[in-house]
């Protein structure tokens, strides 16, 4: 009888997984591409239409907070490590900005340069 289910339950951990990855996705190319992430409610709605034979597609869960949250959470992080890891590796240079906008918020920008 285990034997019978541990294929059913790998099938259901790769299709989940799958659907992550779509997910992923689709998140990072709102951020690469700039698109405003309340268009991601809109958008997943016209992709499930689009594609109701997808079951990947048909079970992505992308909505405005969840697409933010994937970058800031998952892209972001692991976009920060790999960086630090070029930077362990490679010589690089670092500029600096102050500035302080009219409401009297301060803004200070670090920008990294270096050649991978």
């Amino acid at each position: 009888m285990l034997q019978l289910l541990l294929p059913q339950r790998r099938a259901k951990e790769i299709h989940e997984e799958a659907v992550k990855r779509a997910e992923i996705g689709l998140a990072a190319y709102f951020a690469e591409h700039n698109v405003g992430y309340q268009t991601a409610d809109y958008l997943i709605g016209v992709v499930k239409r689009a594609a109701t034979d997808s079951s990947i597609i048909q079970d992505i869960k992308l909505g405005r907070k969840k697409c933010s949250s994937v970058v800031k959470n998952i892209i972001g992080k692991t976009e920060t490590e790999e960086l630090v890891e070029d930077l362990k590796k490679n010589n690089f240079s670092i500029m600096v900005d102050e500035s302080t906008d009219v409401g009297k918020v301060k803004q200070m920008c670090i920008l990294v340069r270096y050649v991978c």
